[in-house]
């Protein structure tokens, strides 16, 4: 009897310990910047890319940048670690802009690895003001930070957003040439988390305090009342 009771008590133990973070297949992530080697690389944000995208299934792991594609089967999944056995790559890459092509290298050839197999990535999930934020960290310390809200670089042109002073350390003046009425404010880190967010009335411009903010890259995203978003960079001093 006693073993028998031994039995019991551990095996939920045992498949607590392997049971998976369901948040991680529910959301689609978005991914924010990188962090190699101690040096932070937010997303490039032009005309040749949009939201670079990561799903993760059950047994299967994707995410593009520049049409190409990498896709992990037969993953690995439990409550902190994703192992990828090996990386299929598939799509040619289309981007012409020199900071695209170096952000290919960060992302698939030095932050995924995808040459080498069996790949192992911690992941940890925090929940932040507009959604969650997922972290995944290899085996040589790089992390990758993605949000599960866009960082809406599909653009809207015809407002004319620009911002300034740039760097700033008080107040970042946002200027839309062309756009009137209302425009909701969001301030992100570049490890995707929302840390300020405000609905503003422009008549030509309005500007908006970052005083409160740690010196550092900060992403910005501007909303019109139609939903369209365009997202810009500023250095907080």
């Amino acid at each position: 009897m006693k073993n028998t009771f031994l039995l019991i008590i551990m095996c939920p133990i045992c498949s607590t310990n392997f049971a998976q973070d369901m948040r991680l297949f529910e959301n689609q992530w978005f991914l924010f910047a990188l962090e190699i080697e101690g040096v932070n690389h937010p997303v490039p944000q032009n005309n040749e890319v949009g939201d670079v995208e990561l799903n993760v299934m059950e047994l299967l792991f994707t995410t593009e940048f520049c049409d190409f594609l990498i896709q992990g089967d037969e993953i690995t999944i439990s409550n902190t670690e994703i192992i990828i056995p090996n990386f299929i790559i598939t799509g040619l890459i289309t981007c012409e802009i020199q900071e695209n092509i170096d952000y290919i290298d960060l992302y698939f050839f030095q932050f995924f690895n995808v040459e080498f197999e069996n790949k192992i990535f911690e992941y940890a999930i925090d929940t932040d003001g507009s959604g969650f934020a997922l972290t995944l960290t290899n085996q040589e310390g790089y992390k990758a930070y993605y949000g599960s809200v866009p960082l809406g670089v599909s653009k809207f042109k015809t407002a004319g957003l620009t911002i300034y002073p740039n760097p700033t350390n008080e107040l970042l003046v946002i200027k839309a040439s062309n756009g009137t009425g209302k425009f909701k404010i969001q301030i992100y880190s570049t490890e995707g988390k929302l840390l300020k967010s405000q609905n503003l009335h422009f008549n030509g411009q309005s500007s908006i305090n970052v005083s409160n903010l740690s010196s550092g890259i900060y992403l910005l995203n501007i909303e019109d009342e139609e939903g369209n978003t365009e997202t810009k960079k500023f250095l907080k001093e």
